[in-house]
Formats: C-alpha cells, sequence, structure tokens
C-alpha cells in the first residue's frame, strides 16, 4: 500500500495466488472454495489492471472519496482516511472500456453474484464449465493487458488450465458446428437460390442498430445479422516531427452475442462466434466517437456491493 492505495505489483501477486488456488479447489471439487478464489483472484487481476494505468481508476466516484482523488493527482501528501474502492462488478465494467472486453459480462456477472453468496451467506452452488471457462478466459485477457506472461502467471497449473480450454474448445466447435448446420438447412429451405438483395429485401434489416449492436455478415448465410456487445472509443494520438498532432480516434465494437433474421443462426457467446469464423472485435464506423460517453458504473449498479481495498 502506498498512500492508502494499493499497489498494482501487490494485487497482481494476490491475484495470482487465489487464481491457482481456485484451479485447485475446482479440480477437487470444493464449490465455495471455487468461487470464493476465483472471485478473489478476478477482482485483484482486474484492479491491478486499472492500478496499473492510475489509482484513480479504482476510486468509487462519491464524495468521501474526494481526499484520496486528490492524493492520487498529486495534490495532497496523504489522506484523512482510507479510499473506497470500487465494487469488482464496476472494476470490470471499467476495465471493459479500456480494454478488450474478453467473456460475456454476463458470464462475470454471474460469478460475482456466486462469490458475494458464499461470502455473505455461506452458498454452496457449483461454478460450472461455463463459468470457470469465462474466469480462465478473462485471466489471460487481463494477464496480456498487464504485459505479463500465461506461464509466469499459472505456473505449475498452466498445463491443467490449457486442458480446461481445450476441453470448452471442442464443445464449443460441436456445438457451433451444429448451428451453422442447422441455419444452413433453414436458409435453403426458406430461400432456396434467391440472391442476397432479394434475401435482404424479404427479411429486411435495421438500418441503425442499437446502442448495444453492430452489423455483421451470416457466417452461415451470407445475409446482415445482428451483434450484440459493446463500443468503446480508441485513441491513437502522436506527435509529428513538427511537434503537430496526428492521429484520432475511432469506434471498435466488443461482440457477445449474434443473431441472423435470414437463417436464424444464434451464437450466443464471443467462444462461438470465433469458432464459426468471425471476428469477436471489429472497427464500428457508423458510430460516431463524441457519441459516446461511458459509464462504467452503469451495467452492474444492482449488483453494487460494499468494498474497500484489499490487499
Amino acid at each position: 500500500m502506498r498512500g492508502g492505495f494499493p499497489d498494482h505489483e501487490d494485487l497482481f501477486a494476490s491475484a495470482r495466488s487465489f487464481a491457482r488456488t481456485a484451479l485447485e479447489a475446482h479440480s477437487v471439487p470444493d464449490a465455495r472454495r471455487t468461487a470464493m478464489d476465483a472471485g478473489t483472484a478476478l477482482e485483484h487481476l482486474i484492479k491491478a489492471c486499472l492500478a496499473r494505468r492510475s489509482p484513480v481508476l479504482l476510486l468509487d466516484l462519491h464524495e468521501k472519496n474526494w481526499g484520496p482523488l486528490l492524493v492520487a493527482l498529486g495534490h495532497l501528501p496523504a489522506a484523512p482516511r482510507t479510499p473506497h474502492s470500487v465494487s469488482l462488478s464496476t472494476a470490470i465494467d471499467r476495465f471493459r472500456v479500456l480494454a478488450l472486453a474478453g467473456p460475456r459480462r454476463d458470464d462475470l456477472a454471474e460469478l460475482v453474484l456466486l462469490r458475494n453468496g458464499v461470502v455473505h451467506v455461506g452458498a454452496n452452488q457449483p461454478v460450472d464449465e461455463k463459468l470457470f471457462t469465462a474466469f480462465l478466459r478473462q485471466v489471460d485477457v487481463c494477464v496480456t493487458d498487464y504485459n505479463a506472461t500465461r506461464e509466469g502467471f499459472w505456473g505449475d497449473h498452466l498445463a491443467a488450465v490449457d486442458v480446461l480450454l481445450t476441453e470448452q474448445a471442442g464443445r464449443v466447435k460441436r456445438l457451433v458446428q451444429s448451428k451453422l448446420m442447422m441455419a444452413r438447412h433453414h436458409f435453403a429451405q426458406q430461400f432456396g437460390n434467391f440472391s442476397q438483395d432479394l434475401v435482404k429485401a424479404l427479411v429486411g434489416s435495421r438500418e441503425l442498430p442499437g446502442e448495444h449492436e453492430s452489423h455483421h455478415t451470416c457466417p452461415a448465410c451470407g445475409a446482415l445479422g445482428v451483434a450484440e456487445g459493446e463500443h468503446r472509443v480508441v485513441y491513437d494520438f502522436a506527435y509529428d516531427q513538427r511537434g503537430d498532432i496526428t492521429g484520432g480516434a475511432w469506434v471498435e465494437f466488443d461482440a457477445a452475442a449474434f443473431a441472423c433474421p435470414a437463417c436464424r443462426l444464434q451464437l450466443d457467446r464471443p467462444e462461438e462466434l470465433a469458432q464459426a469464423g468471425m471476428a469477436t472485435t471489429w472497427r464500428d464506423d457508423d458510430v460516431d466517437p463524441a457519441d459516446l460517453e461511458p459509464d462504467p458504473d452503469y451495467y452492474y449498479e444492482h449488483h453494487r456491493e460494499d468494498s474497500r481495498w484489499q490487499r
């Protein structure tokens, strides 16, 4: 702890320890220990990524944090009270605004709820493979963002992690192959050899996707489908030799799911999109960066829990 703020290296080391014990508990299995340690590892790892950028990103946006905020900005030598950090749910959303989204937000939110259930009421609900795989994939995203290595994070546990991810990938591959076959069959029955223009006219599509949507070509039939996910602004500015600013900002879309109105293909998570041959992140030039005002506290507001800094 420095000046009341957690050191990102301490948070990263703690996350590494809890992630390894979560993996051990999952193999027993020990439901409470798995949920508790995986949730804690996730919290410390995401907060390490945020704190590495700036400790300000960990502050709860409340008047009680005015003193700690001034310390973080270098205007005060010490805060009159201990800083209050954001909840894990809010930290997840803040991270997703700043970095590649990773697994579905809903899966991470469910893991948060399981962890909180253990902490508050001693719940003993199993962490199913879908949620534990989401945890492992989010760890990979965070470790890369932290500029660390998977070998350094997992140590001797890496082989077991890769086995779990490989097994899950095999299940996803079989599921997606089945979905693509059924979607192509439905499309052939409905439209036969119709042209893409005629299919579009018959099916119809929204010219402007919703706030959390983006258009994408369907991997099964080639029609225009709609992906659900999150937009984020990407900045790339630099100074040229004359000292003038070059570059700009654009919007990228992190896809979490996809649906096609023509063939009824439904892909429910980023792993399924990738297995179907779709990108999970793409540039969306239909959205103006100036129109995006990220609100990291919005999505998980109903899951917020009181928290203080953890070491």
